[in-house]
């Protein structure tokens, strides 16, 4: 089977699937057992590429980049609450979060490019 992973590419597409309760929930916890972040993945790598057991290498490592980005914002909006006590605020902050965010976009990019993150 050729490889389908189009590195970079958005999914603008869904299909649905009827499932019961119980086979939904199993595969809930297959997906989660296997380590995938999501069912939607772990279905879509199952159909597609095999019974691979566990989630690919450069799709963990973008799912780890995406939670660590989300926990730096997290903690980029409780410093700026603690510092503005719930003012708008200043400037410089505005631009150290801006360029947080620009920084993980850039290695976003650099792991959907399979160039790793370095």
């Amino acid at each position: 089977m050729a490889d389908l992973r189009i590195t970079g590419a958005t999914r603008k597409s869904r299909i649905f699937v009827h499932t019961t309760v119980e086979e939904k929930e199993a595969l809930f916890q297959l997906a989660s057992q296997a380590g995938y972040p999501s069912m939607s993945q772990y279905v879509r790598e199952k159909s597609l590429h095999g019974g691979g057991d566990t989630p690919t290498d450069s799709s963990n490592l973008q799912w780890e980049l995406v939670r660590a980005v989300q926990k730096v914002a997290a903690d980029v909006q409780t410093i700026a609450d603690t510092i503005t006590h719930g003012r708008q605020p200043d400037e410089e902050l505005l631009l150290v979060a801006m360029q947080i965010q620009e920084l993980a976009e850039e290695a976003l990019q650099e792991v959907k490019a399979g160039k790793g993150a370095n």
